[in-house]
């Protein structure tokens, strides 16, 4: 199916619209109004409906051309498709902002054939190139976390994010574009990205939660290995700017820095990286070296308007606040608890849980400490290109996880009636290369949610321990 689920528009995952605020009178002196604005997504919306994808790629003049490019791969695996979709946009709001106007855009896509619709919320910066409005950047937008941007004097949405569960604020200067991204297609627990209008640059802010407490060197060391580039210089201890100044700085912060080259040396990647405990802020700012030399006071400035609530909260009651309030969930001691869906997990007595941000609905772990054992539970919501998950999607999903452990299957119920709240679900017992047990599944399936309860079968969790643990799994409507 071509039908991407978020739209063919940008790099970042997005939502159906949430609450916006009125859209208000232009007023600065160069940017283009709100109904050349209209007519502008007017005209993308015939291209797309008309499959015309040259027309599509001349309504693009990109400061950010990488992004553009991702746009344009995903606008073009759309169209590629047999299926014909169907396109209506709206804008909900727009301000200016320099030359460019700022729209806020509601977009569905409909595919007839299989009744597929995607729904995405973007933020559009358009500007006049030769007589002509253009696209300068568009970017998808978590609307959720749009709608806590506050808004200023002349009702425009402001750079400005303050989370209190992470206990954190950030203010940005009116030189970037704010973006909410969502955060479970970056893997994170909360991200915001703010974006230069005139400069190929962007800075990318976002909240992590460790397993265990790190070295900010270490981990800043590891995270460029894990991004598959070479560090300029060795990393040097860095606190943002409102607390680098303190003597002595806040016992409970640690943080590092390193300029990072991307593998063909066009972008670099300055990481900035604060640690608490096992909560993480990173500090991305990615472009080219000249672009980020230009704008160092402007990034420092950005940082600057970082700041946490409380520098001395107990890191363990942080971490808690940040789980449940991003992932809607709670552990007391080995019950686990998803609210959102009902979902709820005894682990075996012993077993120490531990949450993870990322790609999913719910991620969280139980490590036992008289072994190597461990418990995983994930709820996944259906991939790109489906609105409900299905049985053919699943089963994709899991032949590439076990290719990639090199595991092959040596049980396998199939897909079977569902048990204690869940529609359908599977069970599969996998081996290794050297042909031994090492993990066993329960995996289930409702058009809304995945779940994916995996045992890996070492140390204090023989294959008898852990097929009773699949049983601990329910679904409470």
């Amino acid at each position: 199916m071509s039908l991407v689920r978020h739209g063919p528009f940008g790099a970042f995952a997005a939502a159906a619209l949430a609450l916006c605020p009125p859209s208000r009178a232009q007023d600065e002196a160069g940017a283009p109004t709100r109904a050349a604005v209209e007519s502008l997504i007017a005209r993308f919306d015939a291209a797309f409906n008309a499959r015309a994808l040259d027309e599509l790629v001349a309504l693009f003049v990109p400061v950010h051309p990488e992004q553009t490019e991702r746009t344009l791969d995903r606008l073009r695996k759309a169209l590629g498709g047999t299926e014909r979709l169907e396109r209506t946009s709206q804008v909900v709001e727009s301000w200016p902002m320099g030359r460019h106007a700022i729209a806020l855009v509601r977009a569905t896509t409909l595919c007839a054939a299989t009744q597929g619709r995607a729904d995405e919320a973007v933020l559009v910066a358009a500007r006049e190139v030769e007589g002509a409005l253009r696209i300068a950047l568009a970017v998808e937008v978590d609307p959720g976390m749009f709608a806590m941007l506050p808004h200023g004097a002349d009702d425009r949405p402001r750079g400005t994010l303050h989370c209190p569960a992470c206990n954190y604020r950030i203010e940005a200067g009116d030189e970037w574009l704010a973006v909410p991204g969502r955060s479970q297609r970056i893997g994170c627990y909360e991200s915001l990205s703010f974006w230069s209008l005139e400069r190929e640059l962007v800075v990318m802010v976002s909240v992590h939660l460790a397993r265990a407490p790190e070295p900010a060197i270490d981990r800043l060391m590891r995270l460029g290995r894990e991004l598959g580039t070479a560090a300029e210089a060795a990393p040097t201890a860095w606190l943002p700017p409102r607390y680098a100044s303190l003597v002595p700085a806040p016992r409970t912060l640690a943080g590092a820095r390193a300029r990072f080259v991307e593998p063909l040396g066009q972008r670099v990647l300055e990481v900035s990286l604060l640690t608490f405990g096992r909560v993480a802020w990173l500090f991305v700012a990615r472009g080219s070296a000249s672009d980020c030399d230009a704008q160092r006071e402007a990034i420092e400035n950005l940082y600057g308007g970082f700041a946490l609530d409380d520098v001395d909260l107990a890191q363990e009651k942080l971490a808690a606040s940040i789980e449940q309030h991003h992932f809607g969930t709670r552990c007391d001691g080995g019950c686990f608890q998803h609210a959102e869906s009902g979902v709820r997990f005894d682990a075996p007595t012993g077993f120490a849980p531990l949450q993870a941000g990322g790609f999913a609905r719910f991620d969280v772990a139980w490590d036992c400490p008289l072994g190597r054992a461990t418990l995983r539970l994930r709820g996944l919501a259906p991939p790109e290109g489906l609105a409900h998950w299905s049985a053919p999607a699943a089963d994709a999903m899991l032949a590439r996880t076990f290719e990639r452990g090199a595991l092959t299957i040596a049980a396998d119920s199939g897909w079977t009636n569902g048990q204690v709240g869940f529609a359908r679900e599977r069970r599969i017992e996998l081996r290794d290369a050297a042909g031994a047990l090492v993990r066993i599944l329960r995996v289930t399936l409702d058009d809304d949610l995945c779940v994916v309860l995996e045992a890996r079968t070492t140390g204090a969790l023989d294959a008898a321990k852990a097929r009773d643990c699949l049983g601990k799994l329910r679904r409470e409507r």
